[in-house]
C-alpha cells in the first residue's frame, strides 16, 4: 500500500461478529500507519484478490488448528489471517501489525503506530502456536479493559488457574490449628483473610 496504490479492501465472513471486529481494528491501524481509508465488507465466499481476508472462509482455513493457533499467509494476491477460534484471529490482526508493520503495544494507554508511506509484507506463510496454554497475566495493565490491551499482548491463555484462591477452602480448617500459614496483619496477629496465606511457613 502507499500513496499511489489504492488501499486494499478487507474482508470477513458475513455473519461472524468477532471477525468483523478484528477487521475492523486492522483497518483503523493499517489508516493510521498509511493515511489512507481502508473499508471493511462482510462476503459469503472468500473475495477475489487483492484482498485481505480476515476469517475462516472455508473450512480448510481451520484444519489442524486448535485453541489459540493462527496463521498469516499470502496467497495469489491475497493476505489471510485465519485462526483456531475468534481470538486466535484477533491474535493474528495484533502479531501482523507488531510483527510486520512496525506497532508497538506499551500499556492499556500507550502505543506507538509509525506513519510509513508504503506498508508491505514479505510473502508470508506463518503459523503460530502458543508453546503455553497458560500464558496470561495478573497485573493492572492486562486487568484493563481499555483498548483490548491483554489482546494486544496476546495476552489470555486457553487455560485458567487463579492460584491462591483455589486454595482458601482446602487449608481454612487447617490454619485453626496451625496460625503460622495465615499472613500477619500490620498489628503483628496472623488472622485468616478469605484469601491469602503465607507461603514461607515451613
Amino acid at each position: 500500500f502507499g500513496p499511489d496504490v489504492a488501499p486494499v479492501p478487507i474482508a470477513y465472513p458475513t455473519g461472524q461478529a468477532n471477525d468483523q471486529k478484528n477487521a475492523e481494528i486492522l483497518a483503523k491501524y493499517l489508516g493510521h500507519l498509511s493515511g489512507a481509508t481502508f473499508t471493511v465488507t462482510a462476503s459469503e465466499t472468500l473475495p477475489a484478490a487483492p484482498v485481505i481476508a480476515v476469517g475462516n472462509f472455508v473450512p480448510a482455513d481451520g484444519e489442524g488448528l486448535t485453541g489459540e493457533d493462527f496463521r498469516l499467509r499470502v496467497r495469489e494476491g491475497r493476505l489471510l489471517l485465519t485462526g483456531a477460534s475468534s481470538r486466535a484471529r484477533a491474535y493474528a490482526v495484533y502479531h501482523l501489525l507488531e510483527a510486520y508493520l512496525g506497532c508497538r503495544w506499551w500499556s492499556h494507554s500507550e502505543e506507538s503506530v509509525p506513519r510509513q508511506e508504503r506498508l508491505a509484507v514479505p510473502a508470508l506463510d506463518l503459523l503460530r502456536h502458543p508453546p503455553f496454554t497458560l500464558h496470561s497475566m495478573m497485573n493492572i495493565e492486562f486487568s484493563s479493559k481499555a483498548n483490548d490491551f491483554n489482546t494486544r499482548i496476546l495476552g489470555s491463555g486457553t487455560e485458567n488457574f487463579t492460584g491462591s484462591h483455589n486454595l482458601q477452602p482446602m487449608l481454612e480448617g487447617y490454619s485453626k490449628t496451625h496460625p503460622e500459614i495465615l499472613p500477619q496483619n500490620a498489628e503483628g496477629v496472623r488472622k485468616f483473610n478469605n484469601l491469602h496465606y503465607c507461603y514461607l511457613a515451613p
